[in-house]
């Protein structure tokens, strides 16, 4: 009976790329919104951007896919039907599988964390020589006003993935104690 805990758990990590996972705001008005699925194959969405010199408009943003969140799909369809399996190919496999998901998540959360870094710097370190308006550089105000946030999605995911990983070990160990009486 515990056994089907396993690809119900995958089953849910499944569910949470339908859930938003990230989003672009600039100055508290949300310019982008993307769900797992859609950082995974990519997309076209029409959102609401706003910026600081224009109104409220709908613009059509590119959303490529991202191969670490791709990858991290793929770990949890893999988990998923590796956990219908019989014996230690059933238990082993979808850990392994729980396992490349959680760290290519881990690093695509590093590599856009980097990315919104490196932009906001530039950002700062093109403008704060230029632009000084009583005595801040406009730069470094520029560069706080774009926010990342991750989402419901990403963070259940992640947490569910390491949930999976969890109770396959504890299936790995009750086999091993099981075979050795």
């Amino acid at each position: 009976m515990f056994k089907m805990v396993s690809p119900t758990v995958f089953g849910i990590v499944l569910l949470c790329f339908f859930l938003p996972w990230l989003e672009v705001s600039c100055q508290d008005h949300k310019i982008l919104s993307a769900s797992g699925i859609q950082l995974a194959v990519g997309t076209n969405t029409n959102n609401k951007a706003t910026s600081v010199f224009e109104s409220t408009q709908k613009k059509n943003i590119e959303i490529k896919s991202n191969i670490l969140v791709a990858i991290a799909l793929i770990a949890a369809i893999a988990a998923l039907i590796l956990s219908f399996l019989k014996g230690k190919k059933g238990i082993i496999g979808p850990a392994i599988a729980g396992g490349i998901g959680v760290i290519s998540l881990l690093l695509f959360s590093y590599k856009v964390n980097n990315i919104a870094y490196e932009i906001a710097n530039q950002v700062a370190n093109e403008t704060a020589n230029e632009t000084i308006i009583n005595g801040t550089a406009l730069g470094l105000s520029m560069a706080s006003i774009i926010q990342l946030h991750y989402k419901i999605g990403f963070y259940l995911a992640l947490i569910v993935f390491l949930l999976g990983i969890g109770v396959n070990i504890y299936l790995l160990v009750k086999e091993k104690k099981r075979s050795q009486l």
